[in-house]
């Protein structure tokens, strides 16, 4: 794991599939993420999952 975007924060829409998969690689490399879905069950457990990487990010 690298810190390459450390200071960097992302934008991401959708907690699904790809965006979720995108969420975890930029808070894997150091990015704060900022991320929306009309699903809140789903952002809701993306959300969960990210506090776990004891990293910070907005949902």
């Amino acid at each position: 794991m690298s810190e390459r975007l450390t200071g960097k924060t992302a934008l991401i829409f959708g907690a699904g599939r790809v965006g979720g998969s995108a969420a975890r690689a930029f808070v894997n490399e150091g990015a704060k993420v900022i991320i929306l879905d009309r699903d809140e069950d789903k952002l809701e457990t993306l959300k969960e999952e990210l506090e776990q990487t004891k990293r910070g990010f907005c949902s």
